[in-house]
């Protein structure tokens, strides 16, 4: 099946570097506003967080099929029974886990889960290495190592009279990074095999439905809640499906790795919107274990070389403040 992004423009094919850049700045901006809502939404309500969950996959899945049916209906009915295993596979990996980041979020602070969520660039190399497709070197264990204990100094400010809610709130939170990287790994030629549309629609729509059981199965009731609070969930919804879009618009052009690492602005900017929105607090534990992270995932990225792509846009945009200058 061949890849069904549409014909290039004119501009896109001068400086096809830019989409993937917009792009992904585009994840960026919506993925860091999505934890702050959802721990608004758990703060207000009591919603339950598989309810939540089955809500903004749902959402997603209600906007991605008629587009896929109006621009890609051949792509969607031209899968076979081992695309749909194979999709499916993908989906329960990064979609379905949106009901384990709900329950950390429900028992830990967003910085908290946005910080052990950043450790996703040294999950996705993990896996990377695992696959063959990455090869391991002495930096990238340096890393991995460095990583991981900014993430334990960041997060243990309280860990010596936390209760095991807080804990499991935690262990939510790495358990949705692992899995999320995984499917990050094992995603990297799905765009242009299938689409961007159809791959999103199948892993929503399969996602959908296992999220939909369990909310039924669980019995609880969502409650009542007021209209800004229905507006948030959809908003939530809204953002995770065009993050994902956008994500695998990014992965057409970029490796896996390549778009872990521009997810270290993500804990950032949702941690400095956590703080303005919801009063958490910013603290040394917080800023020191937040640099090591980052100090650790740009020691995994130094492994890596940067495409020819992105060098020439470096390039040419050197050479275009220089004649400003």
């Amino acid at each position: 099946m061949n890849d069904r992004g549409g014909p290039s423009t004119s501009s896109s094919a001068k400086h096809p570097h830019l989409v993937p850049m917009v792009c992904l700045a585009g994840v960026v901006l919506l993925f860091s506003t999505v934890a702050p809502a959802t721990k608004y939404v758990f703060q207000m309500s009591q919603l339950d967080p598989n309810i939540l969950a089955c809500a903004r996959v749902g959402i997603g899945f209600l906007l991605l099929l008629p587009a896929t049916l109006v621009s890609d209906s051949r792509g969607l009915a031209s899968l076979t029974w081992r695309h749909m295993v194979r999709l499916t596979a993908l989906g329960w990996l990064g979609v379905v886990s949106y009901a384990v980041a709900a329950w950390g979020l429900q028992y830990t602070t967003v910085s908290h889960y946005i910080l052990i969520y950043s450790l996703i660039p040294t999950f996705t190399t993990i896996f990377g290495i695992c696959l063959g497709s990455h090869v391991l070197r002495p930096l990238t264990v340096v890393g991995v190592v460095c990583a991981s204990l900014g993430c334990v100094i960041a997060i243990s400010d309280n860990s010596m009279s936390a209760d095991w809610t807080f804990n499991f709130g935690d262990a939510c939170a790495l358990l949705y990074t692992v899995m999320m990287a995984a499917h990050m790994a094992w995603s990297g030629g799905i765009a242009k095999q299938f689409g961007v549309l159809t791959a999103n629609t199948v892993m929503f729509g399969m996602s959908f439905l296992v999220l939909l059981l369990v909310a039924l199965v669980s019995g609880k009731q969502p409650g009542t809640m007021s209209f800004s609070l229905i507006g948030m969930v959809v908003y939530i919804g809204l953002a995770t499906v065009g993050a994902f879009m956008l994500r695998y618009r990014c992965l057409r052009s970029l490796a896996p790795a390549t778009v872990a690492t521009y997810h270290n602005l993500i804990p950032i900017c949702t941690i400095l919107l956590a703080h303005l929105s919801l009063d958490e607090p910013i603290d040394s534990h917080l800023v020191l274990g937040g640099l090591t992270i980052l100090m650790g995932i740009e020691l995994v990225r130094g492994n890596y070389e940067l495409g020819p792509g992105w060098a020439r846009w470096m390039l040419s945009f050197k050479q275009k403040v220089s004649a400003v200058r």
